[in-house]
């Protein structure tokens, strides 16, 4: 968090499969892990709630209280460490979890209405 953004020209990327991969920037800071994605929605998603969400949710900003974010991005850390054989399945797995999970406390921060 402390350390000025750059350009992903300066990193190493590895595609692990599908629409994962590893990117690897070298530093002289502790070691981080980050996680980030995106995803599109479909015409069944045509909710309200999808009209009222910001284009970017930080996780961090919303995610500090929930019970399951923590456990859930310490799981895909070392999956995402130590890939195997259906590593990125997992890992997309993992990241429909996450999203469930942090759309859901954006709610709550907000206080939402989701009816």
């Amino acid at each position: 968090p402390d350390v000025a953004g750059g350009s992903l020209d300066d990193c190493q990327v590895t595609k692990l499969g599908g629409n994962v991969c590893e990117v690897v920037r070298e530093g002289t800071g502790a070691t981080s892990t980050l996680f980030c994605g995106s995803m599109t929605l479909g015409a069944c998603a045509l909710n309200p709630l999808i009209a009222l969400m910001p284009p970017l949710i930080k996780g961090c900003d919303v995610a500090g209280n929930d019970p399951v974010v923590g456990p859930l991005l310490a799981a895909m850390t070392a999956e995402a460490a130590q890939p195997q054989m259906g590593s990125a399945t997992i890992l997309s797995r993992m990241a429909d979890l996450l999203t469930a999970r942090l759309i859901r406390c954006w709610v709550n921060c907000t206080g939402t209405s989701t009816t």
